[in-house]
């Protein structure tokens, strides 16, 4: 099962469809996302994975966020 990660309603409707009994045919449920979403300078760029952002950058993500 492929989803949109960073929309809810595709996520409960998928967590929604598995069965938890331990019988049965294993699943999968693949979320495609994008890294930083919704915050210009840190979607897509891989380099916030392993970077913290100095107070100028962080103030800038969370006026971005609000």
């Amino acid at each position: 099962m492929v989803i949109d990660g960073h929309n809810d309603a595709e996520l409960k409707r998928a967590f929604d469809s598995v069965r938890f009994e331990g019988k049965g045919v294993p699943t999968a449920i693949v979320a495609r996302t994008i890294k930083g979403k919704g915050v210009h300078m840190l979607e897509g760029h891989g380099i916030w994975h392993h970077r913290i952002p100095n107070a100028e950058e962080y103030a800038k993500i969370m006026e971005a966020l609000s």
